[in-house]
């Protein structure tokens, strides 16, 4: 049963590992150790139910489960930082901000 004690910085911990494919890569990325990043993440699929990495030697691979959530993780981390800025911008003293960003097609 999902208690909602997911944090953050898991599922922060959890991107950087999925996305580098690599617990010490993600590790170095985060400036945290390898352990601590190892024990979260371990700590994220525990609560969460599922493995989110196969884990083979000292590589890792997502799971069905990791591919899944993936995409869901990122919107939430997204979601909250939006949601805090906008809290900052209407109530707080942050200046509103503009975010642009643009498309390159590449021709080879």
């Amino acid at each position: 049963m999902f208690s909602s004690a997911v944090e953050f910085h898991q599922l922060r911990y959890f991107i950087a590992a999925a996305e580098d494919l690599s617990i010490s890569g993600a590790a170095k990325r985060l400036h945290v150790t390898q352990p601590a990043l190892s024990r979260q993440i371990a700590v994220l699929e525990a609560e969460l139910g599922v493995p989110m990495f196969d884990r083979i030697r000292k590589r890792i691979h997502l799971t069905d489960a990791g591919r899944f959530f993936l995409p869901k993780a990122r919107q939430i981390i997204c979601d909250a930082e939006t949601s805090l800025q906008q809290l900052r911008e209407q109530f707080g003293k942050a200046r509103r901000t503009l975010r642009l960003g643009f498309l390159t097609s590449r021709s080879s």
